[in-house]
């Protein structure tokens, strides 16, 4: 009888674990699975929308959004750039080029593959590969230099924000609710952290984050987030050597709330140092 429980036990194990590993993507990129099943979503007003090619495959498509600086605002000299979390595509994250907009500041945002119309299936290769397409095309088109962007990264996104940082050097990185790695908040959770070493989406911002200089840091996070934990937040900050950080660590704020907890700050110190870098003669474009 005893043999017997233990063999049943033995292979719910493993086949727990396999389930895991199988549908591991589907765990980290859950918004493709629910992108399907909500069908074509409508485009919010004064978005331009355009699906370009891919730099590998052409046939390919990245869903890639624009949204001008609003009219009745003074536009700013800066462009933003915007990778949002894995819950749901970039229409349930448009909060985010509203907030820009009414800033004077233009955004643009894309699907990672999988979700929305872009094309494919969700790898973390592949998304920092349509991040740095998207970037490049947002700095030609604008006419910038790196030095006028600004890169916003929110949960999934900070893995993908902080790459395109490292890489380019913009103006300011803002990160809200970001992780250190992929495999670190693997090993957060109770159930799956074992399995930490054996996971394939393997992204990255702690390493990315301590290599900018010039680029100055926003960070923000929530003390009551159980979905990346506040250790996170710390650790990122605490690992930047750059020239200027601002870090909220915010008391009673959950992962989802987070922006809108902490957006009123975020605009008061944002607009605060883009003026101060205009002033200094800075960030005056190509």
């Amino acid at each position: 009888m005893l043999t017997k429980v233990l063999l049943d036990t033995l292979i719910a194990v493993v086949v727990y674990i396999s389930l895991l590993l199988v549908f591991q993507d589907l765990i980290t990129f859950p918004g493709a699975f629910f992108s399907w099943r909500h069908g074509r979503r409508p485009v919010p007003e004064g978005v331009e929308r355009q699906l370009m090619g891919r730099l590998d495959n052409p046939q390919k498509k990245i869903e890639m959004w624009r949204y001008p600086a609003a009219a009745n605002v003074s536009k700013k000299k800066y462009v933003a750039v915007i990778f949002s979390g894995n819950g749901d595509e970039i229409v349930g994250f448009f909060a985010f080029q509203k907030w820009f907009s009414e800033m004077g500041i233009t955004s643009y945002t894309m699907n990672y593959r999988g979700y929305g119309s872009s094309d494919w299936y969700p790898t973390a290769a592949g998304i920092l590969a349509d991040a740095k397409q998207v970037t490049d095309y947002a700095l030609a088109n604008e006419k910038i230099s790196p030095e006028n962007l600004i890169v916003f990264c929110f949960s999934l996104g900070s893995g993908v924000g902080s790459y395109i940082a490292n890489l380019v050097k913009p103006a300011v990185l803002i990160m809200l609710g970001g992780y250190t790695s992929t495999i670190n908040v693997a090993k957060d959770r109770f159930f799956v952290k074992f399995l930490a070493p054996l996971l394939w989406t393997r992204l990255n911002s702690i390493d990315n984050i301590k290599d900018l200089r010039e680029t100055k840091l926003l960070l923000a996070h929530g003390l009551e987030d159980r979905e990346i934990r506040p250790w996170h937040g710390e650790a990122n900050a605490n690992s930047y050597q750059g020239i200027y950080k601002k870090v909220f660590m915010l008391p009673g704020v959950a992962h989802n709330d987070l922006f809108s907890q902490c957006k009123g700050q975020l605009q008061e110190e944002l607009l605060s140092l883009l003026d101060t870098t205009e002033k200094d003669g800075h960030g005056e474009g190509k």
